[in-house]
């Protein structure tokens, strides 16, 4: 479902990194009774909300460009599986449009299609920070707009543990900029725009997303580059299927 490449690279600018550990849920594929496959999703910690951050788990999505979290009205059994987002807990929560602006009576609903899965919500603008609790003073933390969602499909949500999706793609994936956490995060810090992973061999401990650059204890021999002249986008319907494509986004205004 969720696409995964090692390095993601954009313009760099020199500057500190910061570490987020991941966890492993292998789940079972089954057919007619019968394990086929398995599923394996890597996952790790963001908090969200001040002056008392929420705990939720993400995956590092760079197949999209939005973070999308349960929200606490969602009361579909798939919700209920996971934690939910209290807007009325968190000070500093603010509904929004798609635009930024502020949402009244009328408001923006989303809906995001993935190649398995979608979700319906609305937005809110609040501090989010990757990895453990802090604030827009310290930790890698930054304002961002977030998708709550009020409706998640069965599938394949119903059947992992992580609360959400974080999208690391491209900025072009996302509504518009403001949606995209990394960019934000390192416009307010000067990090530099490169992440990678580090995935441990089963049974063992230790994988991990690096933001800011990559871990070098953990690679063997030199980084090779490749550039990248245009962006890959595809549209359903376009000589490609939805399957092919990455999640695609449209928004709606409707009454509260």
């Amino acid at each position: 479902m969720f696409k995964a490449f090692f390095i993601v690279w954009w313009q760099v600018a020199l500057c500190r990194r910061f570490t987020v550990p991941l966890s492993r849920q292998i789940v079972r594929v089954k057919v007619n009774g019968r394990t086929v496959s398995h599923k394996t999703a890597y996952y790790g910690s963001i908090f969200v909300g001040h002056p008392k951050p929420q705990n939720f788990t993400v995956v590092f999505d760079t197949g999209s460009g939005h973070l999308f979290l349960p929200d606490r009205s969602c009361q579909d059994a798939v919700c209920l599986q996971h934690r939910r987002f209290d807007r009325s807990l968190s000070a500093s929560a603010a509904e929004i449009n798609s635009d930024g602006s502020h949402a009244r009576r009328e408001h923006d609903v989303v809906s995001i299609s993935y190649g398995i899965g979608e979700v319906v919500g609305d937005f809110v603008r609040d501090v989010v920070c990757m990895g453990a609790p802090g604030s827009l003073e310290e930790g890698p933390c930054t304002s961002a707009r977030v998708i709550l969602a009020k409706q998640l499909t069965t599938e394949p949500f119903q059947h992992f543990a992580f609360d959400g999706v974080l999208g690391l793609g491209l900025s072009a994936l996302a509504l518009n900029p403001e949606f995209h956490l990394f960019s934000q995060l390192a416009g307010r810090s000067s990090i530099q725009q490169t992440f990678s992973v580090f995935l441990a061999r089963p049974g063992e401990s230790g994988s991990q997303v690096t933001f800011g650059g990559q871990d070098e204890g953990r690679a063997d021999g030199a980084t090779s580059w490749k550039p990248q002249h245009r962006a890959l986008h595809c549209k359903p319907g376009a000589g490609a299927s939805a399957a092919s494509c990455p999640p695609w986004a449209s928004s709606r205004r409707q009454l509260q």
